[in-house]
């Protein structure tokens, strides 16, 4: 990996860890969470973060744009308006995760655990979701558009179903 990663202070905006190693970010991530810091708003841009124990993490607004999340367990977590695009995140266990207005256009969430997860009005443009859980998860308002749902269409139903949302993706406008 290359390049700067730092963990901001929701608040102040002052830097609470900052390396350019890997796996020095991996293990500060990590003892945040189980310290319960806070880490909204922390810039965790391509993080490897893979198999991590995130539950119940603050990620609000944190900035994870194409970060390595693969089976990480995020149950619980606070995701609200993160930015997850093009986020790898397969095998993710994000049930009863937070992820309402999430950005996760192009996100690859290939066989993730979403049960009960709250995905209203997520951006999920172009998101590789299938073969992801996504019973009992809430999509009201959520943008599927060109979003790959092979294999998960029939718990898609299920729970648009029960929200009374139309799955009905409309067309891209040709020019």
């Amino acid at each position: 990996m290359s390049g700067y990663i730092e963990i901001l202070h929701r608040h102040t905006q002052a830097v609470l860890y900052k390396s350019t190693d890997a796996t020095d970010v991996r293990m500060a991530v990590v003892q945040a969470v189980k310290e319960n810091a806070d880490l909204a708003y922390a810039d965790l841009r391509g993080a490897d973060l893979a198999y991590a124990n995130l539950r119940g993490a603050d990620l609000r607004l944190a900035h994870l744009r194409g970060a390595d999340l693969r089976g990480a367990d995020l149950r619980r977590a606070d995701l609200r308006l993160a930015h997850l695009r093009g986020a790898d995140l397969r095998g993710a266990d994000l049930r009863d995760a937070d992820l309402r207005g999430a950005d996760l256009r192009y996100a690859n969430l290939r066989g993730a655990h979403l049960r009960g997860a709250d995905l209203g009005y997520a951006d999920l443009r172009g998101a590789d979701l299938r073969y992801a859980n996504l019973r009992y998860a809430n999509l009201r308002g959520a943008d599927l558009r060109r979003a790959d749902l092979k294999g998960m269409i029939r718990s898609l139903e299920e729970v648009a179903a029960r929200h009374g949302v139309d799955i009905t993706i409309p067309e891209e406008p040709t020019e």
